[in-house]
């Protein structure tokens, strides 16, 4: 069942986005010093260096974003399969009926519990401000993939510290074990 019981496959995640990013670095250098053989095949080749250069800015915030609402899922799923995971213990408990169904019981319906329910269910194991942090993390996500016009944006997550703060919860959630 669970898949994701450490925080490696969230770092190589993040060393792939922080590769993307450099790759975006090299195409504004191209961009600026006019190696214009570099840009061949791309859609950079006919646009002007302006425009390229807006297109490489919006690509960097969209790359950013987008890695937040990736790291996101990341964490929310390594909660939901820990806590599946603990719950299968629950299974072998005592009267064997009731824990049976208790069991299958929080393994079927974490997946829809509200993510603030989860990260709650965590506090005896994670510190109270990485756990709110995490929460603002959680807002930021939301407005990425859902842009109501009609709500304020939340506070920008980076990358960096996005991955910083979501790595930390889970080694301390795996050393907790």
């Amino acid at each position: 069942m669970p898949t994701c019981m450490s925080s490696e496959p969230l770092a190589e995640f993040f060393a792939t986005h922080r590769r993307l990013r450099d790759c975006l670095k090299i195409a504004r250098r191209a961009i600026d010093s006019e190696k214009l053989d570099l840009l061949d095949g791309t859609d950079f080749i006919a646009a002007s260096r302006q425009q390229a250069a807006e297109w490489i800015d919006q690509a960097r915030k969209d790359a950013d974003d987008l890695a937040v609402v990736a790291l996101w899922a990341w964490f929310e799923r390594h909660l939901i399969e820990y806590a599946q995971l603990r719950a299968e213990a629950v299974g072998t408990s005592t009267p064997s009926a009731f824990a049976q169904e208790l069991k299958a019981k929080v393994t079927n319906e974490i997946e829809y519990w509200r993510v603030d329910e989860i990260l709650d269910v965590f506090k005896s194991i994670i510190e109270a401000d990485q756990i709110g942090i995490a929460k603002q993390v959680k807002k930021y996500r939301d407005w990425i993939a859902h842009r109501n016009p009609n709500r304020v944006p939340p506070a920008q997550t980076e990358p960096t510290s996005a991955y910083s703060l979501l790595a930390a919860i889970i080694n301390a959630v795996e050393e907790a074990k």
